[in-house]
């Protein structure tokens, strides 16, 4: 009997554990939220195709694949596959892409002073889910900060949140009174390789999304 009771014992903890393994991982509050949605990107879509517009300059088409470099490989995984593209063409696959351009940002809408870069994501409608991204430099952003801004909003573009309160954070919104952001926080880096995998994301309940979603800006004082 003691026997056949160890035994059953073992066959209810692999069971347990069983569902545990194969529960999957939840995405938290440090991702975008829209109207109480997690935004999310399925694990399908990576890597993300990159489409670099072909007629940037040489020193923004080198600090975005530069950033590039830095999220493949601080992440430990593929997240962004990038390439140089026509942009009167059409993107070479319906969903799951980036594309990368400059236009005149001019002033910020929520803070004094100058845009330096934008991202904006496109979403299906009541999902939360992406279907692709765009991202902006400004066409005046001194060369001097292609980089920091690039791998900044290509962080919002991977769906991302602002963290307001570390200064040393890539994700912080500013380069006003902080240190230039350098680092790419734990939990961001965990948030995005979860998005690789299999994610549960608990939308059910919450109200439509809209089609898509400009998020806050990077931005200095003027």
């Amino acid at each position: 009997m003691k026997l056949w009771g160890v035994v059953l014992l073992l066959l209810v903890s692999l069971f347990t554990f069983g569902c545990l393994a194969h529960r999957p991982p939840v995405l938290d509050g440090g991702s975008i939220q829209i109207n109480g949605q997690v935004v999310y990107w399925e694990s399908a879509s990576f890597p993300l195709w990159l489409l670099i517009d072909d007629q940037l300059p040489p020193s923004h088409i080198t600090a975005t694949y530069d950033a590039v470099d830095r999220w493949n490989d601080e992440v430990g995984i593929q997240v962004f596959e990038p390439v140089l593209w026509d942009l009167s063409v059409a993107a070479p696959r319906t969903s799951g892409f980036v594309v990368v351009s400059v236009r005149e940002l001019g002033e910020s809408q929520h803070r004094q002073g100058r845009v330096l870069g934008v991202a904006q994501n496109h979403v299906y409608t009541g999902t939360g889910r992406m279907h692709s991204s765009e991202v902006w430099f400004d066409e005046d952003l001194h060369e001097s900060r292609l980089l920091i801004v690039m791998e900044h909003e290509l962080g919002h573009s991977l769906t991302l949140a602002h963290d307001e309160d570390d200064c040393r954070s890539l994700l912080h919104p500013s380069v006003v009174n902080c240190p230039p952001p350098t680092y790419i926080m734990p939990d961001d880096l965990d948030r995005v390789r979860l998005m690789t995998l299999e994610v549960h994301v608990s939308n059910e309940d919450a109200p439509s999304a809209p089609l898509y979603s400009f998020l806050p800006d990077m931005w200095q004082e003027s």
